[in-house]
């Protein structure tokens, strides 16, 4: 399904388990990545009509305050710190009917490290020197 039709397919599953289908007024398209504390979701932004990516706090964190204050800071960060290295985070809340706290952020459409190294084996020097520039630059950045 193209990003710029966010309608899903009534035939489409939920974007994964017992994922709401929308949090904060934004649509849940897919499911893109999981970790121990969140699951991140390609989302559409309706009102900004552009894709973004919807990190939800996993529901056994949601009730641990340490874990909560964890989530918002990261949102509180990612809203103030602009740098072209950086993912962009743009909004943050808790959503009451799907009771999810989420983090909406810049969608970067692409694969992982791992999936390319998986794919490629061992990256060309230019390649890596490049993608080391671009760390070492977000990283004197922060």
């Amino acid at each position: 399904m193209p990003v710029d039709d966010p309608t899903p397919d009534p035939g489409d599953p939920p974007p994964g388990g017992d994922a709401p289908r929308a949090v904060g007024g934004y649509r849940l398209l897919r499911r893109v990545g999981e970790g121990g504390m969140s699951r991140v979701f390609l989302s559409y932004d309706v009102a900004a009509r552009r894709p973004v990516a919807v990190k939800l706090l996993a529901d056994h964190l949601a009730g641990r305050p340490e874990f909560v204050s964890r989530f918002y800071r990261e949102a509180r960060l990612s809203q103030f710190l602009q740098h072209p290295n950086l993912v962009q985070g743009f909004a943050a809340g808790f959503d009451h009917v799907a009771r999810s706290h989420y983090l909406v952020l810049e969608f970067v459409d692409g694969p992982s490290a791992d999936a390319v190294l998986a794919a490629t084996g061992p990256l060309p020097v230019g390649v890596v020197v490049r993608a080391g520039s671009d760390v070492a630059r977000a990283l004197g950045y922060l």
